[in-house]
């Protein structure tokens, strides 16, 4: 019998957890710099939407079948990105009302 083996899966576990804990010091970092938790969480969805279009222009200029590379940026679109652009939408029409309750009590 041979040395015990590291699986797979317990370093994926681990780098999972390297990630998260990265995450959490940042959010704590930011927190105690002044910037608010949903602040942050629309920071973060912001830059990954930028980021997404970054990767999407690429993948459309350089993929050899465009046909295909159009149909599965289609589908992250809808299934998932469409979600945190609803999360976006919600939290400036938040705002927006807010902003004008603000007014209209201030008169």
């Amino acid at each position: 019998m041979g040395p015990k083996k590291d699986n797979d899966s317990s370093k994926v576990k681990r780098k999972n957890t390297n990630i998260m804990i990265d995450i959490k010091k940042e959010i704590i970092a930011k927190h105690e710099n002044g910037v608010h938790v949903s602040d942050l969480a629309t920071y973060l969805i912001r830059e990954i939407s930028v980021k997404w279009g970054e990767v999407q222009s690429f993948v459309e200029r350089y993929h050899h079948d465009k046909a295909v590379a159009s149909r599965s940026i289609n589908i992250f679109n809808d299934n998932a990105m469409c979600h945190f652009i609803n999360i976006l939408k919600r939290r400036q029409k938040q705002i927006t009302m807010d902003n004008f309750l603000v007014r209209q009590e201030a008169q």
